[in-house]
């Protein structure tokens, strides 16, 4: 410890207030130490030896060193935060998900168009399609874009599109000769399926002010035909298309570079990670549809269901997003902050309660209107069975989006494929879709909100 180093008292013995002025000088030191050998280490600096040691009432210096040590209680100096990797501006997380679900509203205007078993099969098989390859493009995107290359980003966002749609388009077209679900449904199929490609360009390029501008048609189309209360006719289809044309100009144009870095753009790492979010992706998209698939399956009804359970998370997934922001910066700035693991865990699991709570609130609120809404427009309706549903797996879905990004990923994929066995397995033995939907939901739901208390809590999951 720099300054004066100790000097004792004249007398043989050592008072009480030589010891006191000693405890006094070090108190940083101790307060600040992990150990006592730290202490130890600047006493022996600070001129303090053995003889010293037992003047004041102990055997050695790392005896008095101990002792200072329980006597001084801890008190770390907190790391300065730097470099927030999470801070971000909650206008940018609401307007994202207003375009995430500004498109939902086609779904409203079309579902009379849609309401066949035939079309709606075709449309789910596109929006599952899709939905999977979206999810890896995602994160293959992000992943370079998190090492700061953007250029590489976009060359395997572009070659991953290409790939999808070759793909996606002509396995469409062929499940709408092979159903009857007729040029409607499948041309709607398809236009999904180009649309959530290319928004998933747009989107993780961050050109979400063209995406809007490429919205805007399918916007006015689809407000037009919902106001009118007229069934869907040219009009809707014309403005989805001109919309779904423009979302694709705009990935392509967003995704375009002369070269990308040195390199392959396309690791087994990154493969075997990916093919994880893409399962996930399926899998929470066979969830949200297990109505409309099981209908196509066979027995059943609620097949009518399909958009308006997915449409209040399509709603929501902005907050969903910034509540996710908000959280992992909580975590980010009490790791740096906290000197107590004890307290840490406490309040990363209440701030995890907190955050689920705000989300499902927010998602009660939003089911609850949309059902007014299509009540008033004539489009469709959502009885108690779904918006409950709707809520409980917008909970669970949440929960795993928070487990996904701390990258736990196997344990809420294992999880959520469960309950959609589990679905199907009580659907069988003719419980009804609908209740054993709600009630694999709320389970689902639980379990992982356990999972990430268990989990959340663990200060290393947040570096």
């Amino acid at each position: 410890m720099s300054g004066a180093r100790f000097a004792p008292r004249s007398g043989e013995l050592a008072t009480a207030h030589e010891l006191a002025d000693l405890l006094k000088r070090l108190r940083p030191v101790a307060a600040t130490a992990v150990d006592p050998l730290e202490i130890a280490a600047t006493l022996e600096a600070d001129g303090i030896n053995d003889t010293i040691a037992q003047r004041l009432g102990h055997p050695d210096v790392f005896s008095l060193a101990a002792y200072l040590f329980t006597k001084v209680g801890r008190a770390p100096v907190p790391a300065p935060v730097a470099g927030d990797p999470w801070r971000s501006r909650a206008s940018h997380h609401l307007f994202r998900g207003a375009l995430f679900g500004l498109p939902g509203l086609c779904y409203v205007a079309a579902a009379h168009a849609l309401s066949g078993i035939r079309a709606l099969a075709v449309v789910v098989l596109s929006l599952l399609l899709a939905w999977t390859a979206s999810e890896f493009l995602a994160y293959v995107g992000y992943h370079w874009i998190g090492r700061r290359d953007r250029k590489n980003a976009a060359r395997i966002l572009q070659l991953g599109f290409a790939a999808s749609v070759a793909v996606i388009v002509p396995v469409v077209l062929l499940a709408g000769w092979l159903t009857g679900a007729g040029s409607v449904g499948t041309g709607f199929a398809v236009g999904q399926a180009f649309y959530l490609l290319a928004a998933t360009l747009a989107l993780t390029m961050g050109a979400e002010k063209w995406l809007l501008g490429a919205l805007l048609p399918l916007i006015a189309g689809s407000a037009h035909a919902l106001l009118a209360s007229a069934e869907p006719g040219a009009e809707l289809w014309r403005t989805a298309a001109v919309s779904v044309a423009l979302t694709t100009l705009v990935a392509l144009i967003v995704t375009t570079t002369r070269r990308s870095s040195a390199g392959t753009l396309l690791t087994r790492t990154m493969i075997r990670t990916g093919l994880g979010q893409a399962a996930f992706g399926l899998v929470a998209g066979a969830l949200l549809t297990f109505a409309t698939l099981w209908a196509v399956a066979g027995p059943g009804g609620g097949a009518a269901v399909i958009t308006v359970v997915a449409l209040p998370l399509s709603l929501t997934m902005g907050i969903a997003e910034l509540m996710l922001y908000r959280y992992r910066r909580y975590g980010f700035r009490q790791l740096n902050r906290s000197v107590d693991l004890a307290a840490f865990a406490r309040g990363a699991r209440q701030m995890f309660a907190v955050s689920m709570a705000g989300y499902l609130g927010v998602l009660a609120l939003s089911a609850f209107g949309l059902s007014l809404l299509l009540s008033y427009t004539g489009t469709g309706s959502m009885n108690v069975w779904a918006l409950a549903t709707a809520v409980v797996l917008g909970g669970a879905l949440f929960a795993g989006l928070v487990l996904r990004s701390f990258g736990d990923v196997r344990v809420m994929l294992f999880a959520c494929a469960a309950a959609l066995v589990a679905e199907g397995v009580l659907s069988a033995a003719g419980l009804g879709v609908e209740p054993v939907q709600l009630g694999v939901c709320a389970l689902l739901c639980a379990g992982l909100v356990g999972r990430g208390v268990a989990v959340l809590g663990r200060a290393s999951v947040h570096h």
